[in-house]
């Protein structure tokens, strides 16, 4: 009787720690609901065939603890083979990847791998805090728009998160001030937003934001990067002999050797395409 109630004791508090998450299946209601919630959606990118991703729901998705701070965003789970667009969009490597998304489907964060409990819940907690930053900041911008220390924290965080069509508003309103009332990293900034377009393909608008930089900051380190991100925001469009003219005025004006050395092997990399194919590279 003694080791039947041990067993279930043992049972029972096995049963106290597991919990069960309560999925949405469609990424659609799940962002609609999001927006009468002000919550952040919480794509789960997972695969059939993952031994990762059965450990981490085996592990930490089905823990009380999880399962509980996970309240405070809307789990939706997806299969990568059954949406692989929206693996694209999100740029997914490998799962597990868990995806932070606002109800406009902007992404505001991302946790990559397999995580314990206790780790995992820390992420979510650093996630959520940048989020509420945000909302915070678009309520100064909202309630004061001449408040420009606002705008230009709010502008370096959609930099860091490639969106350069949310920081574009803010870093223009910011680089038309006189430079004396700029903030001190205005030409990181505006570097950042070409950046920021680049990464995502959009190298036309890239190209606005880093011509800012080499005119307006010539002869600082921005604007040599700048000149660099040129050079192959030029070569990504197809503009190969522009590409190559410009990375060599990199390599004989830049004072950086890392640059030069970057550009030396972005131009040999253009130099060596086929006349007749469309030139290749890193994004930006």
């Amino acid at each position: 009787m003694v080791l039947t109630a041990v067993v279930g004791l043992l049972a029972l508090s096995s049963t106290a720690q597991a919990a069960e998450m309560p999925w949405r299946t469609s990424v659609e209601d799940a962002l609609a609901e999001a927006a009468k919630s002000d919550k952040l959606v919480m794509i789960d990118f997972s695969d059939t065939d993952c031994v990762w991703c059965d450990r981490m729901d085996s592990e930490t998705l089905a823990d009380t603890t999880v399962v509980t701070a996970c309240e405070r965003v809307i789990p939706v789970r997806v299969y990568v083979e059954e949406m692989p667009d929206l693996a694209r969009k999100h740029e997914i490597e490998g799962v597990p990847s868990f995806i932070f998304v606002e109800s406009s489907g902007d992404e505001a964060g991302r946790i990559v791998g397999f995580l314990p409990p206790e780790e995992f819940i820390h992420r979510l907690d650093l996630v959520l805090q940048e989020q509420e930053r945000v909302v915070n900041l678009r309520k100064r911008v909202a309630a004061e728009p001449q408040d420009m220390e606002a705008k230009a924290e709010l502008a370096r965080i959609y930099c860091e998160r490639r969106q350069g069509d949310l920081a574009a508003p803010l870093v223009d309103a910011l680089s038309a001030l006189p430079k004396e009332d700029a903030p001190e990293d205005m030409a990181d900034i505006l570097l950042n937003t070409g950046i920021a377009y680049g990464s995502r393909g959009n190298n036309d608008r890239a190209l606005v934001y880093l011509d800012r930089v080499i005119k307006n900051y010539p002869d600082t380190e921005e604007a040599e990067w700048a000149s660099f991100f040129t050079g192959l925001a030029l070569g990504l469009k197809g503009e190969r002999e522009a590409a190559i003219k410009q990375l060599e005025q990199v390599i004989s004006t830049a004072k950086n050797e890392g640059i030069r050395e970057r550009a030396r092997i972005l131009r040999d990399r253009f130099q060596a395409v086929d006349e007749q194919a469309p030139p290749t590279g890193p994004s930006l």
